[in-house]
């Protein structure tokens, strides 16, 4: 083999060593919980639902890139679907367009936080926290938690989730930046139909943990 013949093959391998550790870098796994409570109404829950699409079709999704989840709450969580319940980023935005406002009293956000230990991330789930892969959710409520929400903090600090909060008008401003990670990760809006204008502050975020930035 001539030396230019072996510069050339090394030049190659670590170009594809790069593109994969490019490739590995960009991952994370992504859940959106939702308040689904009587305090946010259908019009609201429509907001909330088309930010959630828009934010999505600006990610890289699949099994070995971003994975999403979302989970609705309100006097209870329940799961609309898994990290491995899709696998494509249309099938995911197809699920998320047909989500529906399930109602409830309470906003019990401490109860949901933990839901999501217990039920999403975990590896029967799709979760890839075992590799390294981070993890990551969205809160977004209307107002502040009628449960405690303490618990949920050390859960969240403890768990190494990437913790990310969108609050409206009747929100606790000192719970969102008590459950998000940093203060830059957390956000309050005086009516829904702004949530919008929030993709410019969030995505770069999320992007960001992604990248392991």
């Amino acid at each position: 083999m001539s030396k230019l013949r072996g510069v050339q093959l090394l030049a190659l391998f670590s170009l594809i060593c790069f593109t994969q550790a490019q490739q590995a870098q960009e991952s994370a796994d992504l859940i959106f919980l939702i308040d689904g409570s009587v305090n946010v109404g259908s019009g609201n829950f429509q907001y909330i639902r088309d930010f959630i699409v828009n934010f999505i079709d600006n990610l890289e999704i699949g099994p070995d890139r971003i994975q999403i989840g979302v989970v609705q709450y309100s006097d209870e969580p329940s799961t609309e679907f898994y990290f491995n319940t899709y696998s494509t980023k249309t099938e995911v935005l197809d699920a998320v367009k047909q989500l529906q406002l399930k109602g409830g009293d309470e906003i019990n956000t401490g109860e949901a936080v933990q839901f999501l230990f217990d039920n999403h991330f975990v590896a029967a789930a799709g979760s890839r926290v075992s590799e390294g892969v981070p993890q990551a959710v969205i809160i977004i409520t209307s107002s502040e938690s009628s449960d405690d929400i303490n618990q949920a903090e050390v859960l969240l600090k403890q768990g190494s989730i990437y913790s990310f909060s969108i609050g409206g008008r009747d929100a606790d401003s000192n719970e969102l930046v008590q459950l998000a990670t940093d203060t830059s990760f957390s956000t309050l809006i005086s009516e829904f139909r702004d949530i919008a204008n929030l993709q410019q502050q969030f995505l770069p975020l999320v992007s960001g943990v992604a990248r392991r930035e």
